[in-house]
């Protein structure tokens, strides 16, 4: 009796790999979630929220290597202009959302929190952009290079 079987159809590589990644994303989301909470509203140390900030960004380094060696940037969005702002502008607004309700919430000072979130704001914008902008230039590039590989393959193949 086999206990493990090798060949699996399209439909079940399809179905593991959507699991796979579901699973991945929901663990990468509770790590965020946790730090959030432990950091900012159980007001502990860095150093209790290492272990989750050190796997939240090994995660990440691996997403953004792996895209990028296979050439991938989304299956929702392309790399564009609008894509850059519109992440940086929901991940500047959430961000600043969230620093200055914790600021507010611990310091009761509504100006200067409305002062955080504005600063915040510009500067998570402006990086998250950017950095977005390059990424997507790699990604680019990166496609292109796959692209005329595979197609020199091809045309040698066919002769």
């Amino acid at each position: 009796m086999k206990i493990f079987r090798k060949a699996k159809d399209e439909r079940e590589k399809f179905e593991i790999m959507r699991i796979s990644s579901i699973a991945f994303w929901i663990t990468l989301w509770g790590l965020l979630i946790s730090i959030i909470i432990k950091f900012f509203i159980l007001d502990l140390d860095l150093v209790d929220v290492a272990t989750e900030f050190i796997i939240l960004i090994v995660c990440t380094i691996y997403i953004v290597i792996a895209s990028y060696y296979r050439g991938i940037w989304d299956n929702k969005t392309n790399p564009g202009l609008k894509t850059y702002l519109l992440f940086g502008f929901l991940i500047a607004f959430v961000t600043s959302i969230l620093i200055s309700l914790i600021y507010y919430l611990r310091h009761e000072t509504l100006l200067e929190s409305l002062r955080l979130f504005g600063i915040g704001f510009i500067a998570v914008f402006i990086s998250v952009s950017i950095t977005l902008a390059l990424f997507g230039t790699f990604i680019r590039k990166r496609q292109k290079k796959l692209a005329d590989k595979y197609a020199d393959n091809d045309t040698t193949q066919e002769l």
